[in-house]
């Protein structure tokens, strides 16, 4: 259950990072939840 959440946050963080186009954080992701 762990890995899938971490596998969450990444591909919310690649997709935070495509549309901003910056490089984003796992920290930044884990705590906008």
């Amino acid at each position: 259950m762990a890995d899938a959440i971490e596998a969450s946050w990444i591909a919310e963080a690649c997709t935070l990072s495509l549309r901003e186009r910056r490089p984003v954080r796992l920290e930044e992701v884990r705590t906008a939840v």
